[in-house]
């Protein structure tokens, strides 16, 4: 079946057609949300909450050049919404203001380690943290369009990517793995 059929067949609320969609892109929409969740069972209903927002906005949509991308951009707003709702109970820690040197190449190593040794270091992060450092180092958003998105400064988005990233180099360390090592 081909994305375009699997969109007409959604926008008629066609269960096979659902289905089919929910079985292509379960597994890419679930690691977009166990990225931003703090649990399993958190990023489960994170991935849920999505579907039904995928399904929704098919409905709506005019014309979606590529279907995966989309998927992408609704899982990872929806990720960016609920954040948004729960930060005002969210404790975060003081962070220093200061940049801090980290890797030469950050990305090479964001995509040497293996995804479990990732999700792991990346879930250890507060929560803020963690939204900054998924939006910019996995998801390639600027300071800018997550400083509007999480409604926060510029320079409160670099700073905390800075800190999140001093935290992520910590654990790499605890782990043994180097700058020189993951080349």
């Amino acid at each position: 079946m081909t994305s375009q059929q699997i969109i007409a067949g959604c926008r008629k609320n066609r269960r096979k057609e659902q289905n089919a969609l929910h079985d292509r892109y379960k597994d890419k929409v679930m690691g977009i949300c166990l990225r931003f969740a703090r649990s399993e069972d958190e990023a489960k209903d994170l991935c849920q909450e999505s579907f039904m927002k995928i399904f929704k906005s098919l409905k709506s949509a005019r014309k979606i050049e590529n279907l995966e991308s989309w998927i992408h951009r609704i899982t990872v707003n929806h990720a960016i919404d609920d954040y948004n709702k729960l930060k005002r109970r969210i404790d975060s820690e003081p962070f220093n203001q200061e940049e801090q040197p980290w890797f030469e190449d950050e990305k090479t190593i964001i995509e040497r380690l293996d995804t479990i040794h990732l999700l792991e270091i990346i879930n250890r992060l507060p929560t803020g943290f963690r939204m900054i450092f998924n939006l910019y180092m996995i998801d390639g958003f600027s300071h800018e369009e997550i400083a509007g998105k999480l409604q926060i400064s510029t320079s409160t988005s670099r700073s905390q990517l800075t800190r999140a990233k001093r935290m992520v180099k910590n654990e790499l360390k605890k782990i043994d793995m180097s700058y020189e090592k993951a080349i």
